[in-house]
C-alpha cells in the first residue's frame, strides 16, 4: 500500500508540476489549459475536486469547472500564501 500511495503521490506532484510550468507561460501569453485537460488531471487524482489557472492578481483564468472562470480568489488564504512566496509553485 505504501509503495502504490508513493506512485500515486509522485505521478500527481509531477502532473502538477508539468502543469503549473506551462500555464504561468500561457497565463502570460493568453493560451491557457482547456477545461478538459483540468478535468482529466482532476478524474487522474482522487481526492483532487478542482484545478485552476489563477493569474497574479487571484482571477480563475482556467479552471476543470469552467462556472469559476472569472472569479476573484485574490482573498483566498492559499491564494496569498502562494503569491507572497519567492516561488509560489
Amino acid at each position: 500500500i505504501d509503495d502504490n500511495l508513493s506512485r500515486q503521490l509522485e505521478g500527481a506532484a509531477a502532473a502538477l508540476r508539468a502543469l503549473r510550468d506551462g500555464a504561468g507561460a500561457a497565463v502570460a501569453s493568453g493560451a491557457l489549459p482547456e477545461p478538459a485537460l483540468l478535468q482529466t488531471l482532476v478524474a487522474a487524482m482522487p481526492g483532487v475536486g478542482m484545478l485552476s489557472v489563477l493569474d497574479a492578481d487571484g482571477r480563475v483564468r482556467a479552471s476543470s469547472r469552467p462556472d469559476q472562470v472569472g472569479q476573484d480568489q485574490s482573498d483566498r488564504a492559499v491564494f496569498q500564501r502562494a503569491r507572497d512566496r519567492a516561488d509560489p509553485a
